[in-house]
């Protein structure tokens, strides 16, 4: 995510107009990464000679939760923080939303898959980067969001 991306736009928009919501407890772990930090893993990519034919996980400093995020993106947005919802819920809208999408052909704006996405764990150990590359991410969540809100409100996405 960063500057120049649109895909979590749609995540930053959602919470910009209060309808993004957490399921559950908001504990599981994902690993945003900043543009600059990847841009800067395919550079010491190609200086490292040992990282030829190797696959590396590049990702920030730390994992994060899903509460955590939402709240940096509402902090940076200046908007309420998002609400949590129990996870049931969420299935249950998200039946319903695929009930309508067969009868009426639209596309549900919630599906069983967005609720797996935002109640699985997805953290990385980014150590083989570390070691091998000397990869250290330079940007935090609060930064990385920051500069993403800057560049979406500077092009009138949000």
């Amino acid at each position: 995510y960063g500057p120049g991306d649109t895909h979590v736009l749609g995540l930053f928009q959602a919470i910009a107009k209060g309808h993004f919501v957490i399921f559950g407890r908001g504990g599981s772990l994902l690993h945003p990464t900043y543009i600059d930090d990847v841009t800067k893993s395919f550079l010491l990519c190609l200086e490292a000679k040992e990282a030829k034919g190797k696959v590396y996980i590049i990702a920030a400093e730390r994992p994060v939760t899903v509460q955590e995020l939402a709240y940096t993106i509402a902090g940076a947005l200046g908007v309420r923080k998002p609400f949590h919802v129990p996870v049931w819920i969420g299935y249950t809208g998200a039946f319903f939303f695929e009930a309508l999408e067969k009868v009426l052909g639209i596309t549900p704006i919630l599906n069983r898959a967005r609720v797996r996405y935002f109640i699985e764990n997805r953290a990385f150990d980014i150590s083989l980067a570390r070691q091998e590359l000397g990869y250290t991410p330079n940007y935090n969540l609060a930064q990385g969001v920051a500069e993403t809100v800057r560049w979406y409100k500077e092009r009138r996405y949000l």
